[in-house]
C-alpha cells in the first residue's frame, strides 16, 4: 500500500517560504490518516542504524504537525548531508487544503534544477515507510548497500572539493546570496557585485597561471627567472635516473610528482639510494613525471595571498608525538588520535584534522631515529612520524600571521604577482617565519593556484572577494497609478551620468505578463555583471508570490490603496503583511503618491531613487528590516 503519495515536484531557484537558497518543492498527500506505531518505531531504528549522525534539520513546528512529514523531511536531509550537498537552509513546509484532502508542500534545500538529489533522497525515504507499513521484511544489509549506492550517486553531483561546500556555507553565514552556474562553478552575490568561484579558482584566476602553478618544474623555472629562491631539481624517468639526480644534487633530497597538488606522493629528507628508489616507485604510481629536488632544511609554512596581500600564514608540521617517559610510541599515537577527535575553537592554536595512520613511512621514520612502535620516548622528546608536513597525512597546522616578518610576506606577494595569480598558496621553507628570509635563507618549494582554504579563513576571504556582501540595491514598485515610463526614463538618465546601470523589469516589457516570467527576468538581471541595481515594477492587482528571485528589498514603493469594481481596498499594511508571510525582508517603505515622512513626492521620486541607489552602492546597509523574516 502506498502511504505517501508524491504527486509532483517543482524547482524554485528563488527563495521559497523563507528558505535562503534554491529548493525543490514536493506536493505530498498521505493516503492514511495514521500509521502503525510499530512501523514508525521500525523506521526510526533503521534510519538511526544507517544514518547515525543525524542533525536537527526539521523545524519543530513540522514535527508537531505530522509525524510522517517530519520523518520524511529529516531522513531526506540526512541523506543529502551525507552526500555533501549544500543544505544550509534546511527544510520547510506548508499545509494546503484541496478537494481530495490535505496536501503538504515540502521544500528541501537544493542546488539546481538539473541536480535531482532531493528527489532521490525523498523517494528512498518514502519507499522505506511504505515497505514497513505493508509489513514487508527488511534486509538491513541490503538496505544499507542500496542507501550507500544512492549517497554515492548524489555525491557525484555535489560540489566537488572541500573548498566549494565551505564557501557556500560561509556565504550562508555571511548572508551572501548564491546560485549554481554550471559544473562546479557557483555565483556569489548579484549583478555587478557577483563573483564566480570554482573551488578556490576565481573568475580572475588566469588559466595560464593556474596551469603553470600546477607544473612544479615550470613554476620553479618562472620563479627562478624572476630572482626568487627555489630549490634545484631534476626530472627522473626511472629509478636509476632518480638515484643519479640525487647524487648530482647531493643528499638529502626530495622525491615528488611534478604535476600533483595536496602533498600526494611527496617524500622528503631522503638520505640514501635505497630510499630514493623506494620513493620513486611510490610516486610513480601517481604520476609519470617525477622530480628529484634539493632538500631545504627549515620549517614549512603556507602563506595565503589575495590581490597583493597575505591574509594567512599557516605553520605546518609533519605528524609527530611527544614522549612522556612512560608510554610507547604506539600508545602515544593512539592518545594523539583520541585528542584530535575533540574540536578546538581556537584557530590560532595548533590543530590537526586527520588521525595518524601507522604505515611503512612511519616505520621508516622511527627507524631513522633509532625507535620502534614499542619504544618509550623520553619526557618531552618529539618523535617525527612522517616526512611531508601534510595535514591530510596527520600533520598539524597553526596560524602564525601575527609572527611573520614583513620581508617574508613581501616574498610571498611577489611570487603570486610574478605568476599573475590573484589567489595563491605559497609554500615557504624557512628556519623561522619571524626572521627575514634575506637573513636566514629560504626557498619557495611550491605555489598552489587552487589553494585549500582553512575553515577559519573562508568567511573573511569571501568578504574580501565579494564587495558589500554581494548585494546590489533592489527596489519594488507596486504599480497603481504611478507613471512608470516617466519615472524610469528620468531615473535611468540621471544614474547613467555616474555610470550606474539599472536593470528594470516590468509587465510592459517582460517576456510575458506572467509573474513567473517576471521572476525569471529578475533572475537574469541578477546574473548580469553589468547591473548595479534592480527595479521590479508589479501591476496594481498583482500580489507577491512565493519563490521570489530575491530575499530582501531595499525599498518598496506603494501606491494609494487600490480601488476598482472587482477589488476591494488593499491598504499598504496588507502588502507588508503578505511580504512578511513569505519572509521577504523590506528595509524601507514609502507611498509614491502622498508625501511620506521624508517628504518624497511623485515629482521627486526619480531623484530620490537615484540618491538611494548611489548611497547603497557606496555603503552597504546593515539596518534592521521593517518586515523581518519569520
Amino acid at each position: 500500500m502506498v502511504v505517501i503519495d508524491l504527486n509532483n515536484s517543482r524547482f524554485e531557484s528563488g527563495y521559497w517560504n523563507g528558505l535562503r537558497q534554491p529548493a525543490f518543492i514536493f506536493d505530498i498527500r498521505f493516503a492514511k490518516n495514521a500509521i502503525q506505531r510499530t512501523s514508525l518505531e521500525q523506521y526510526d531504528h533503521i534510519v538511526e542504524a544507517l544514518l547515525p549522525k543525524r542533525e536537527a534539520w526539521v523545524h519543530p513546528q513540522i514535527v508537531r504537525q505530522h509525524p510522517l512529514l517530519s520523518r520524511l523531511a529529516g531522513t531526506s536531509m540526512d541523506i543529502l548531508s551525507a552526500a555533501g550537498m549544500p543544505i544550509m537552509s534546511g527544510v520547510n513546509a506548508l499545509q494546503v487544503h484541496r478537494q481530495d484532502g490535505i496536501h503538504w508542500l515540502l521544500g528541501l534545500s537544493a542546488v539546481s534544477a538539473n541536480i535531482l538529489a532531493p528527489q532521490r533522497a525523498i523517494s528512498w525515504s518514502a519507499r522505506l515507510l511504505d515497505f514497513l507499513e505493508d509489513g514487508r521484511e527488511i534486509a538491513i544489509e541490503s538496505l544499507r548497500q542500496d542507501l550507500q549506492r544512492l549517497i554515492e550517486a548524489c555525491k557525484r553531483r555535489a560540489p566537488s572539493g572541500a573548498n566549494t561546500l565551505r564557501f557556500l556555507q560561509a556565504a550562508y553565514e555571511e548572508d551572501i546570496p548564491w546560485r549554481h552556474v554550471a559544473n562546479n562553478v557557483y555565483q556569489f552575490g548579484w549583478g555587478s557585485r557577483a563573483r564566480w568561484l570554482d573551488s578556490s579558482f576565481t573568475d580572475q584566476t588566469p588559466r595560464i597561471s593556474a596551469a603553470l602553478a600546477r607544473d612544479k618544474q615550470a613554476c620553479a623555472a618562472v620563479l627562478r627567472e624572476a630572482g626568487l629562491p627555489v630549490p634545484r631539481h631534476r626530472l627522473a624517468g626511472s629509478e636509476a635516473q632518480a638515484v643519479e639526480a640525487a647524487q648530482v644534487l647531493g643528499y638529502p633530497v626530495v622525491v615528488k610528482p611534478a604535476d600533483l597538488d595536496g602533498g600526494r606522493g611527496v617524500f622528503v629528507d631522503l638520505r640514501e639510494e635505497a630510499a630514493v628508489q623506494k620513493a620513486y616507485a611510490a610516486a610513480r604510481l601517481l604520476s609519470r613525471r617525477i622530480l628529484v629536488e634539493q632538500y631545504i632544511a627549515g620549517q614549512d609554512y603556507r602563506l595565503q595571498v589575495h590581490q597583493g596581500e597575505v591574509f594567512s600564514v599557516i605553520h605546518r608540521r609533519p605528524a609527530y608525538v611527544v614522549g612522556n617517559g612512560v608510554a610507547t610510541v604506539e600508545a602515544l599515537v593512539q592518545r594523539t588520535n583520541r585528542e584530535r577527535r575533540q574540536p578546538s575553537a581556537d584557530h590560532l592554536a595548533e590543530q590537526a584534522r586527520k588521525a595518524i595512520m601507522i604505515d611503512h613511512e612511519v616505520h621508516d621514520w622511527l627507524q631513522h631515529q633509532g625507535l620502534t612502535l614499542t619504544s618509550v620516548p623520553a619526557d618531552g622528546q618529539r618523535v617525527r612520524l612522517r616526512g611531508a608536513a601534510n595535514v591530510s597525512a596527520g600533520g598539524t597546522r597553526e596560524e602564525v600571521l601575527h609572527k611573520a616578518h614583513r620581508d617574508n610576506l613581501a616574498l610571498a606577494v611577489r611570487a603570486a604577482r610574478v605568476l599573475r595569480l590573484d589567489l595563491a598558496g605559497i609554500d615557504l621553507l624557512i628556519p623561522d617565519i619571524a626572521r627575514s628570509w634575506k637573513e636566514t635563507g629560504a626557498a619557495i618549494c611550491e605555489v598552489n593556484g587552487q589553494p585549500q582554504i582553512s575553515r577559519h579563513l573562508l568567511r573573511p576571504l569571501l568578504s574580501r572577494l565579494v564587495r558589500g556582501g554581494g548585494r546590489i540595491p533592489v527596489i519594488a514598485i507596486a504599480g497603481g497609478t504611478l507613471p512608470v515610463d516617466s519615472v524610469r526614463a528620468t531615473l535611468v538618465s540621471e544614474l547613467l551620468i555616474d555610470h550606474v546601470h539599472v536593470g528594470w523589469v516590468g509587465a510592459e516589457e517582460a517576456s510575458s505578463v506572467a509573474a513567473g516570467d517576471q521572476t525569471a527576468d529578475c533572475r537574469a538581471l541578477l546574473a548580469d555583471p553589468l547591473i548595479d541595481a534592480l527595479i521590479w515594477y508589479l501591476p496594481a492587482k498583482r500580489t507577491p508570490v512565493d519563490g521570489l528571485p530575491f530575499d530582501r528589498l531595499d525599498l518598496l514603493i506603494l501606491p494609494e490603496p487600490v480601488m476598482d469594481s472587482a477589488t476591494p481596498a488593499q491598504p499598504a499594511t496588507d502588502w507588508l503583511r503578505q511580504l512578511s508571510a513569505i519572509s521577504l525582508r523590506v528595509w524601507r517603505v514609502f507611498n509614491a503618491i502622498a508625501p511620506d515622512h521624508e517628504g518624497v513626492t511623485l515629482q521627486a521620486l526619480p531623484a530620490r531613487l537615484a540618491q538611494l541607489i548611489k548611497a547603497r552602492l557606496d555603503t552597504p546597509f546593515k539596518s534592521e528590516p521593517i518586515c523581518p523574516a519569520e
